[in-house]
């Protein structure tokens, strides 16, 4: 199985100890799992990975040594079921950037970058630029201008890390000429290799666009913005309908972003919706 260090969550970790066990000792259970890490319960184990019970701060030390992990490996579990159980965006960072530390960069190249590119607004931005107008990013005057094209403006240096990190995962690519240009018109959040949890990067992302929209409210005149908000009253079945009425939305305009030729701006669509009572 993988080294601890490639998981983002425990409980795959836990499901894949176990199988692992299994594989070499047939005769390896819950019970005996249960046994080494001194736990009252055998079902207590199978109830952690189903999501019914968390470990607290005496199980993580038990399973750390019923699983014989070392001290690395055990300081990076106990980091790991802390970032699993992480309530806020804020904390599941402070969590997460632990991790990065415990992982060391041979092991999580791929996960900085993806981490990198949703933490920041303007890589998504940027990426989006390139599909705008011609740009060759070479000079700091390309980079100053790249910067200050975009609201609010950025600097020349953070262009330039974007334009950096877009060309390392791949997201654009330098042709012959000089020029940069997108390699596929649009990404997803499964365009990245799935060594960092997807829920952090596109939860920082949207907090990200969400703080930008609060600020375009002030900055921005109502020509160039489109807000506009609803409070309704829906049954189950109506509320899954109206969430395929926005994925369908998504949909339109990303076929409609794709048709249009002359693409000269960069426009952020937000759609939100969320609870304001109790079921």
């Amino acid at each position: 199985m993988e080294p601890i260090t490639a998981y983002a969550d425990y409980r795959q970790y836990l499901r894949d100890f176990h199988a692992e066990q299994k594989r070499i000792n047939p005769r390896y259970s819950h019970r005996l799992f249960a046994r080494k890490a001194s736990l009252a319960s055998s079902g207590f184990f199978s109830e952690v990975v189903a999501g019914k019970r968390k470990l607290t701060q005496a199980t993580v030390l038990r399973f750390s040594q019923a699983m014989k992990l070392g001290a690395a490996e055990q300081a990076y579990f106990e980091c790991l079921v802390a970032f699993n159980h992480a309530k806020t965006v804020e904390e599941k960072n402070h969590r997460y950037a632990r991790l990065m530390a415990l992982r060391g960069t041979r092991v999580d190249i791929v996960g900085a970058e993806r981490y990198e590119f949703y933490r920041h607004w303007w890589h998504a931005a940027i990426r989006e630029q390139i599909n705008c107008r011609s740009v060759k990013a070479e000079s700091q005057q390309d980079f100053a201008a790249m910067g200050q094209s975009l609201q609010p403006a950025i600097s020349a240096a953070q262009a330039r890390r974007s334009v950096k990190l877009l060309l390392r995962l791949g997201f654009v690519e330098r042709k012959p000429d000089g020029f940069l240009r997108q390699t596929n018109r649009f990404i997803s959040t499964g365009s990245l290799e799935p060594s960092a949890p997807t829920t952090l990067d596109v939860d920082n992302f949207q907090l990200a666009m969400l703080d930008l929209a609060r600020k375009a409210l002030d900055s921005r005149p109502r020509s160039e913005r489109d807000f506009s908000t609803l409070t309704l009253s829906l049954s189950a079945v109506g509320e899954t309908a109206a969430k395929a009425e926005i994925a369908a939305l998504r949909k339109r305009l990303l076929a409609l972003a794709e048709q249009d030729r002359n693409a000269d701006r960069v426009r952020q669509f937000n759609f939100q919706s969320f609870l304001l009572s109790k079921i």
